[in-house]
């Protein structure tokens, strides 16, 4: 977008906001410091400080969406039936799960889809090494890379980098 559109926009609402309320949770903090003399002897010098905050945290379930440009040409290259199963799944799956049992079903009677065309969704997403069997029957691991809900830092400690 250019500048000068982007400044248009300056100072407007957005429309979708003009009647909507998000909800929040709220959450307290104290983290507690000391200045240690020695840490061997465990000596403190001084009072004890609190800092105390206060977090906001959206209280709707949400799902991250990785959007390194890579990924995006990735999930693009699918056929429709693996773009319809990949939406699906962004609000299928469940807080720090990298799995889900594929529940096709409710799929096909919320997607207006047949068996044939899951299959060929399941079969999109696992050559683009976004979802693949566990041993399981219609249980899947998803790929985090491109997609999770929660915390993979958490989720995953030993795959970290900096």
């Amino acid at each position: 977008m250019k500048n000068k559109d982007r400044e248009k926009l300056q100072g407007l609402q957005n429309p979708f906001m003009a009647s909507t309320v998000i909800q929040c949770r709220s959450y307290k903090s104290v983290n507690k410091m000391v200045s240690v003399a020695d840490v061997s002897d465990g000596v403190i010098l001084g009072d004890v400080s609190e800092i105390k905050s206060r977090m906001l945290v959206d209280a709707d379930d949400y799902t991250k969406v990785f959007t390194k440009p890579g990924y995006r040409l990735h999930v693009s290259a699918l056929n429709n039936q693996g773009k319809a199963l990949f939406l699906w799944l962004l609000f299928e799956i469940d807080y720090a799960e990298d799995f889900f049992e594929l529940n096709k079903r409710r799929f096909i009677a919320e997607n207006g889809s047949s068996y044939q065309h899951l299959s060929f969704g399941v079969k999109a997403l696992m050559d683009a090494s976004i979802i693949t069997p566990t041993s399981v029957d219609n249980v899947y691991w998803i790929n985090p890379i491109f997609f999770f809900k929660g915390d993979r830092i958490k989720m995953y400690p030993d795959n970290l980098a900096t």
